[in-house]
């Protein structure tokens, strides 16, 4: 189990800078009943949030840079399943990023890139 601070977006209130997180737990194996325990410590810390789960969760800087890794395989497979999803439930057309160029019947050259 691991306990993280996940900061929310600033909200300002007056002349005052509220700063919002939430806790997350991670690799999470107790009970409901220690979750709700959990959940009431995190309420009287003043979190707007608290999370349990028994995932891996990796909270990242909020300014950290959003692009994967150059060589992140796993990121690279992720997104294009992303893709395919998006493509197959919209009916629109999957880009194969690993194939080379080819000309698609119905579709110009701009549709393509």
């Amino acid at each position: 189990m691991r306990i993280q601070i996940l900061p929310l977006p600033s909200v300002m209130v007056g002349d005052d800078m509220d700063e919002p997180f939430a806790l997350v737990i991670d690799q999470w194996e107790g009970t409901p009943a220690e979750s709700a325990a959990w959940a009431e410590f995190g309420l009287s810390c003043c979190a707007l949030a608290v999370l349990t789960t028994p995932y891996t969760v990796e909270i990242v800087d909020r300014y950290a840079d959003a692009a994967p890794a150059a060589g992140d395989a796993d990121a690279e497979r992720f997104a294009d399943e992303c893709a395919r999803q998006l493509a197959r439930k919209h009916g629109g057309w999957y880009p194969d990023r690993t194939a080379s160029p080819q000309h698609v019947e119905g579709l110009s050259d701009e549709g393509q890139s």
